[in-house]
């Protein structure tokens, strides 16, 4: 049970990095972008 937990907690703490990178890339992406144009 604990190791179902555990892989729980990793699993929730890698999406909400992924997130939070995600959230902080695309607006990147975005400008680079529009200054290429």
């Amino acid at each position: 049970m604990k190791n179902v937990l555990t892989c729980a907690f990793i699993v929730k703490k890698i999406t909400l990095v992924s997130i939070s990178l995600y959230q902080k890339i695309v607006p990147n992406l975005k400008s680079f972008g529009a200054n290429n144009t």
